[in-house]
């Protein structure tokens, strides 16, 4: 994903940044493991000790979060859901509110080989605007999501080919945003289109959210502004009717960018929804038609490290969510009252989405950082922290570049890892672009005890695309990933056996999903994928 605004004040990152490289350690190769327990951000209550039954409230005085009004309406009973919502659906960024979970379904044993079924053709924006020519396709993140709807759902679809309807059975749809301005609805085993698309005319860049159980809401936001407003959306996903634009940045905001890549939280019970923005604005709101024009607005503030805009989705662990930002700010909000709780400084631009997982009724953040601040050579980590406290578990470090000509290019890590569960509880993968100043990367797997390297794999092309993890009946882990190099690899989770790998003529930004044995993954260009796993 290409940067498309670049803070103009670096300099006074700089000292920060050099005290930070002191403190760690050298690398023996490209990538190492930092010391257990060395954290570069203060914390005051480091001491903490959580109570299991209720969480207690840190107030963090180092940053503030104003409202733009009074509000009225409360939100006490707000609790976000833990784990995977629906077994058979997709309906956002990574598959569930922890970020953790973008595949359904189980492998027959273990696989061979990944053969190519079917391919969805999107269309193409070709205006040159102030940011270039996106085309079409998807880029980072660009998930598709998945709906399974039910025969007596159908007939609520407005639009949708009549030969569904004929065939008196379920519908499995996948409802693919694109650079190319539009919402796709394409049938998720055949390829073909289910009903006509939404047009938005801007691109897309990010990943949409769909409100379990109802399927009634479908919330997307905007990644370029080539024409007409900048704006986030909510469409009614059944009619694909608009129901509510919230131009952006508003006038509220400290940061004059309206972009909205991050993914909303939806909480199943109340239909609340939080959306951390590109503008430094944080919107809370509930998915009811006639309350969407009262969505409230908090801006956050960073004295010491005040370069606004998340482009992030934010993750959450019952009412404590957890969001990041363009300067390296993780910080911890109680949704309910919008308080803070905790921060931590994350060395650099942290895009990349944070995990929770849940160890012993406490849960841990799994974050990452890009190599943008700290000029065109720096050091990525991924970290693990304590949800509760913001206390760093441990960090992995990798060296990484960064380009900024003939365009912004930034290496570090832009993925979202993955947490492993069932006999491969214990680990944790993830993926650093740019380890070689020619735009190799690496792909890691750590143990998740105390960060060190159990194995690498070393990548002629970057990737920026969020591993997958898929579980045969087992319970063993195969991890599917690609790169902007068109190479898919299907990987033994365990060991770090390649077990397939193959180069596509395609560019490979997007985060896939899976169901069952079969992979959709979107591409630069013009194409949706579905590969099937053998």
């Amino acid at each position: 994903m290409a940067q498309l605004i670049k803070m103009m004040i670096r300099n006074r990152f700089v000292t920060l940044l050099s005290v930070l490289t002191i403190l760690n350690l050298l690398c023996v190769s490209s990538c190492g493991q930092s010391p257990t327990g060395t954290n570069p951000s203060s914390h005051k209550n480091e001491g903490f000790v959580p109570v299991r039954r209720e969480i207690e409230p840190i107030i963090d005085s180092s940053f503030k979060l104003e409202p733009r009004a009074k509000y009225k309406r409360a939100y006490d009973s707000l609790t976000f859901f833990t784990g995977v919502e629906d077994s058979s659906s997709i309906f956002t960024y990574r598959g569930s509110n922890q970020r953790n979970s973008p595949v359904r379904g189980y492998l027959k044993g273990k696989p061979t080989a990944i053969v190519s079924d079917w391919y969805f053709t999107t269309g193409s924006d070709t205006t040159n605007g102030d940011y270039g020519v996106w085309g079409g396709g998807a880029g980072w993140t660009g998930q598709p999501l998945v709906v399974n709807w039910k025969k007596e759902e159908l007939k609520e679809l407005t639009g949708l080919d009549s030969a569904y309807l004929k065939k008196d059975t379920t519908l499995t749809e996948i409802v693919q945003v694109s650079l190319a301005g539009k919402i796709y609805f394409i049938d998720f085993n055949t390829g073909k289109k289910t009903r006509d698309p939404i047009i938005i005319n801007n691109p897309v860049k990010g990943t949409p959210a769909i409100d379990y159980p109802n399927k009634n809401f479908l919330l997307v936001g905007q990644g370029i502004q080539n024409r007409g407003i900048f704006a986030w959306r909510i469409f009614n996903l059944k009619t694909r009717k608009l129901l509510h634009t919230e131009p952006m940045p508003s006038s509220f905001a400290l940061r004059g960018w309206g972009a909205s890549d991050g993914t909303p939280l939806i909480d199943i019970k109340s239909e609340a929804f939080v959306w951390a923005t590109e503008s430094g604005v944080i919107y809370r709101g509930l998915l009811n038609e006639k309350k969407l024009d009262s969505t409230e607005q908090y801006r956050y503030i960073f004295p010491e490290h005040p370069k606004l805009g998340t482009e992030s989705s934010p993750t959450v662990y019952k009412y404590l969510g957890y969001i990041t930002d363009n300067s390296g700010n993780v910080f911890c909000l109680d949704l309910r009252t919008m308080k803070p709780r905790w921060h931590f400084f994350n060395t650099d631009d942290t895009d990349g989405s944070p995990v929770v997982d849940i160890e012993n009724d406490t849960p841990y953040v799994y974050v990452g950082h890009e190599v943008d601040l700290q000029g065109p050579k720096g050091k990525a980590h991924l970290r693990k922290l304590n949800g509760l406290t913001g206390k760093m578990i441990w960090e992995y470090e990798c060296e990484c570049y960064s380009l900024t000509v003939p365009r912004t290019d930034n290496g570090g890590m832009l993925c979202t890892p993955v947490v492993g569960v069932k006999k491969a509880r214990g680990l944790v993968w993830t993926s650093f672009a740019r380890t070689t100043a020619a735009g190799g990367g690496s792909f890691v797997c750590l143990n998740d005890s105390d960060g060190s390297l159990k194995y690498e794999i070393r990548l002629k092309a970057y990737s920026w695309v969020s591993p997958i993890a898929l579980y045969d009946n087992a319970g063993n882990a195969y991890i599917y990933f690609s790169d902007v190099g068109g190479n898919i690899f299907l990987v033994e989770g365990s060991t770090g056996e390649i077990i397939f790998r193959k180069n596509l003529d395609y560019v490979f930004e997007s985060s896939p999903v899976a169901i069952g044995n079969r992979i959709i993954q979107p591409a630069r260009g013009n194409r949706i994928l579905s590969f099937i796993i053998k």
